[in-house]
């Protein structure tokens, strides 16, 4: 039995070692690829937020497909909801929360 488990842990380090010494393919071709990606110029992202007046941003919120979704509140009430891409400096979609007058 104790043989056994010795053979067992030589194998189990044998091929820890050997994944680490020559990683497969596709995870080579993965890292190259990112970092390809990533050392390409792009366009600088917009640092600034078109605001409306006094407006303050309430929250930011991430979403899968690479915008944001900015949350604007007017001091006077009302505010609207913006999803914008900062890579390409552009708003995508806006939704106007109304103002808080009646």
């Amino acid at each position: 039995m104790g043989v056994l488990i010795i053979i067992g842990t030589v194998a189990l380090l044998w091929v820890i070692v050997s994944r680490m010494m020559h990683p497969h393919s596709e995870h080579a071709a993965a890292h190259a690829e990112t970092g390809a990606v990533a050392s390409l110029p792009t366009m600088p992202a917009m640092l600034t937020f078109p605001r409306h007046g006094e407006e303050q941003i309430r929250a930011v919120v991430p979403r899968s497909d690479g915008t944001l979704a900015v949350t604007l509140m007017a001091p006077q009430g009302g505010g609207r909801v913006v999803l914008w891409v900062p890579e390409q400096a552009r708003i995508v979609a806006e939704f106007d929360l109304g103002s808080g007058a009646p």
